[in-house]
C-alpha cells in the first residue's frame, strides 16, 4: 500500500492496473479522511458539488497521488474558467470530464498544459463556441472529444476542427 494522505473533501478515489487494453476503474475509497491507495496502479477521482476554491484545495490534497490519470468533475456548475487553472498541477491526466461545468472558450486555455490528455468530455458546457475549439489544438494526444449538448458549437465548427485520429461526439 502507498503512503496515506488526507483529504477534507467528499472525493471518490478510483484505481486500476495500468494494462493494455485498460481495465475498468474500481472505487477504492472515499473522503473525507485518511486514504491509502493500492500500489502499482493508476488513479482517478470523482467529486460533486464543489466550486473553484474547493477544486484548488482538492488539487493540493491530491498532489502526492501519482500517477493520477483520470479526473471527473462533471456537473460541478460552480467550477468556472479560473478554477480550471488548478488542473495544471496534473499534467499527466489522460481522461478529463468537465461535462456541465460553467466554462467558456477562455477556460479551455487552462487545459493546454495537459499534454497527455487523450479523452476530454466538455458536453453540455453551453457557453463554449466554435472558435474555442482552436484552444484545443495544442493537445496533440487528444483522441476523443465529447461535444454533445454544446449548443453554440455547430457541425461546421466541428468539421473545421477535425484532425486525424480524433473521434468527436456531437
Amino acid at each position: 500500500m502507498s503512503e496515506p494522505f488526507y483529504t477534507s473533501l467528499p472525493v471518490i478515489l478510483y484505481a486500476r492496473l495500468r494494462l493494455t487494453p485498460p481495465l475498468d476503474w474500481n472505487e477504492v475509497d472515499q473522503g473525507p479522511g485518511w486514504i491509502t491507495l493500492p500500489e502499482g496502479c493508476e488513479y482517478g477521482f470523482r467529486i460533486h458539488n464543489i466550486d473553484n476554491a474547493e477544486l484548488k484545495l482538492l488539487v493540493n490534497e491530491l498532489a502526492s497521488v501519482t500517477p493520477l490519470t483520470y479526473v471527473n468533475l462533471s456537473e460541478n456548475r460552480k467550477i468556472t474558467n479560473p478554477g480550471l487553472a488548478a488542473l495544471q498541477a496534473f499534467p499527466q491526466v489522460e481522461t478529463l470530464n468537465l461535462s456541465s461545468c460553467s466554462l467558456t472558450n477562455d477556460g479551455i486555455l487552462h487545459l493546454q498544459g495537459l499534454r497527455h490528455l487523450k479523452s476530454l468530455d466538455i458536453s453540455y458546457c453551453n457557453r463554449l463556441t466554435g472558435p474555442g475549439l482552436k484552444n484545443l489544438e495544442p493537445l496533440r494526444n487528444l483522441t476523443q472529444l465529447n461535444l454533445q449538448g454544446c449548443i453554440k458549437i455547430t457541425n461546421g465548427d466541428v468539421a473545421r476542427f477535425k484532425k486525424r485520429g480524433l473521434e468527436i461526439k456531437k
